[in-house]
C-alpha cells in the first residue's frame, strides 16, 4: 500500500496567500486561545512568535505548563524577549498560551502565514 501525498508538486510550490498579525495580553492563569485559526484561514504553514515574559506555547491543544499522565510537558516555553520561528509547520485550529509564572500577563505577538 502506497502512503497517500498529503500536497501536490503544484500546491507546495504555490505562494501562502493569507496572512494574519496579531497581539494577544494573557489575562487569567488558564490557557488562552491567542489565535483562532479557523477564523483566518485553513491551515498555517509558517509562524513567528516573540512574548514579553515567559509563556507556555500550544498549537492545536490547550497549553500547560505541568506535565501530563505520560510525564512530559507537551507545551514549550518561549522565554519572555525570545522569538520562536517555523517554516515548516502544519497548524490548523488555534495557537494557545499560557503564563509560565501566575498572574504575570504575559502577552504573545506574532505573524501566521498559511492558505
Amino acid at each position: 500500500m502506497t502512503t497517500p501525498v498529503f500536497r501536490t508538486s503544484t500546491e507546495t510550490k504555490q505562494g501562502l496567500n493569507k496572512r494574519f498579525a496579531f497581539t494577544r495580553t494573557l489575562t487569567s492563569n488558564d490557557s488562552e486561545v491567542v489565535v483562532d485559526v479557523t477564523k483566518h484561514m485553513s491551515e498555517v504553514h509558517k509562524i513567528s512568535l516573540v512574548c514579553a515574559s515567559d509563556v507556555y506555547i500550544n498549537f492545536d491543544e490547550d497549553a500547560s505548563s505541568i506535565a501530563g499522565a505520560d510525564g512530559t510537558i507537551h507545551s514549550f516555553l518561549l522565554e519572555g524577549g525570545e522569538v520562536y520561528a517555523d517554516d515548516n509547520i502544519f497548524i490548523t485550529s488555534k495557537i494557545t498560551a499560557i503564563n509560565s509564572i501566575s498572574d504575570n500577563d504575559g502577552s504573545v505577538r506574532g505573524v501566521i502565514w498559511g492558505r
